[in-house]
């Protein structure tokens, strides 16, 4: 496999995750562009790789590049291209994506957690996974406790 032209040599490897961001047609994949050149300028984190996943009414999928989605244009200098998302990633992303959706696969490096990282693997440990919590579990957690009641929640 050959080498992506550019390879940061300073990627905190154990902060590095993907996100799936799944939208209600592919028109609407722009409205994250902001948000994420935002995210980057400030260093939150570091895009390694993004690629775009659609789902045609019919069920078929087809897998895009930055380049392949005008509005997605200003995020193209952004990624890293690492080539981090095989085939078989993409195929479990697009498990999420309904007929009609289009989602933006996203993986990068969370330089907001650099400093635990560091910090860790200075005592001699490191950080090995963690995960999202959905919406609906998180809602209930907070509907359920001690403190929602007394908000007369």
């Amino acid at each position: 496999m050959p080498e992506p032209a550019h390879r940061p040599d300073d990627v905190t490897t154990d902060l590095v995750e993907y996100l799936l961001i799944v939208f209600p047609d592919r028109s609407a994949l722009g409205s994250v562009v902001p948000a994420v050149q935002d995210m980057v300028i400030t260093e939150r984190i570091r895009i390694l790789d993004i690629v775009v996943v659609v789902r045609h009414p019919d069920g078929l999928l087809d897998v895009l590049e930055l380049g392949d989605i005008d509005v997605l244009a200003p995020l193209a200098e952004l990624d890293g291209d690492l080539g981090l998302l095989s085939e078989n990633d993409l195929q479990l992303a697009a498990r999420a994506v309904r007929a009609g959706e289009a989602a933006l696969v996203l993986v990068a490096e969370d330089r907001w957690a650099e400093r635990l990282s560091a910090a860790a693997r200075r005592a001699g440990g490191r950080l090995v996974g963690g995960e999202r919590i959905s919406s609906p579990r998180v809602e209930a957690a907070l509907a359920d406790s001690p403190e929602s009641d007394d908000r007369g929640g």
